[in-house]
């Protein structure tokens, strides 16, 4: 269940990392570095799931800005 995946995601990254990630760390950090690979941003929104242009550039713009 997504349950079970989130709360196994939340003790990996503690463990690992001493800081609690979500599954929304996950996606960003993804985002950012299909862009970074150089995929174009129809690729990135069809597989993050994002439909709005602003929730997509939300999670991009600011690896732009860094």
């Amino acid at each position: 269940t997504i349950l079970l995946y989130w709360n196994l995601i939340t003790q990996m990254s503690k463990t690992l990392f001493e800081t609690e990630f979500t599954t929304h760390s996950i996606r960003r950090s993804a985002a950012r570095w299909a862009a970074r690979c150089g995929a174009n941003d129809t690729s990135i929104k069809r597989a993050g799931r994002w439909y709005v242009e602003k929730g997509f550039l939300s999670y991009i713009c600011i690896y732009f800005l860094m």
